[in-house]
């Protein structure tokens, strides 16, 4: 059976904006307890680069598109070489403030570069499994990070947020799955949302085909880690459930927010006004 959220017209947080293919609101969607995860206060994305270097380019339609979202920041979690090669055009076009919280996995820079193990043979096939490992290792890795960007969700002054990384994938789609089930969304709807950027960011892995074949690999045999398996993120949820005690747990223990911080995800971020 087809996700609701991937039927036709169903997909309607995504926002088209140029320059984009995988831009859109975390809200509505539903909670357990009946409310709705509140719609304009944290948007996911990927890096603004598809302009060029000129904000200029830019139509009066267009750039109004990126004025009404009414952004205040964003939250960068490239690496510091990733930052420095592809400059990203998000603050220029929404005036909002950037703060950057590397998250250093899996992209250019980092000591898991994936696509550097593969032109080096360490990598010649990847599984679904391969990927829910490594976003495990991530939520470990990085916790202190993901905390980062979950306390600045809570504070009240930062938002409209919109986080990204390279493609809005991996470290987005990590940092995002975590809120959203603190803020009790459904596993189903959760794992929806992370299939979503496979789908608007399809052909992924034809920007990198030529460098995989010239390290001797095929493309199919490492195609999922250019994708977003359903498997990867039910991995994740099952891990913060069963392993880590829950979510809650997970941030007080591991990552170190406080209670008062996730109260205020709660309060910012969710409603029991039916917005459907």
């Amino acid at each position: 059976m087809t996700s609701p959220l991937l039927q036709p017209g169903a997909a309607a947080r995504s926002i088209p904006l140029a320059g984009t293919a995988n831009v859109r609101d975390l809200g509505p969607l539903p909670t357990h307890d009946g409310g709705w995860v509140r719609p304009g206060r944290v948007y996911r994305g990927e890096a603004l680069t598809g302009l060029g270097d000129d904000p200029g380019s830019l139509n009066p339609t267009e750039a109004a598109a990126f004025e009404q979202l009414g952004l205040r920041t964003i939250v960068d979690l490239r690496s510091d070489l990733e930052y420095d090669n592809r400059h990203s055009l998000w603050s220029a076009v929404s005036g909002a403030t950037v703060l950057r919280v590397p998250i250093a996995e899996g992209g250019e820079g980092s000591a898991t570069y994936l696509m550097g193990d593969i032109e080096a043979g360490r990598i010649t096939e990847y599984s679904a499994e391969d990927l829910g490992t490594f976003y495990i290792e991530v939520l470990h890795r990085q916790a202190a990070a993901i905390g980062d960007v979950l306390h600045t969700w809570a504070q009240e002054d930062a938002l409209p947020n919109l986080v990204h990384c390279a493609n809005g994938k991996d470290r987005t789609g990590i940092c995002v799955a975590v809120l959203l089930s603190l803020l009790g969304v459904p596993r189903e709807l959760i794992v929806d949302d992370y299939v979503l950027s496979g789908v608007n960011a399809a052909g992924l892995i034809d920007r990198f085909a030529d460098r995989i074949r010239a390290a001797g690999a095929e493309p199919e045999a490492v195609r999922v880690m250019f994708e977003t398996p359903e498997l990867a993120m039910h991995m994740v949820l099952d891990h913060l459930e069963n392993d880590l005690g829950g979510t809650e747990q997970y941030l007080i223990e591991h990552v170190g927010l406080s209670r008062a911080d996730l109260d205020a995800l709660q309060r910012l971020h969710t409603t029991q006004e039916v917005l459907a």
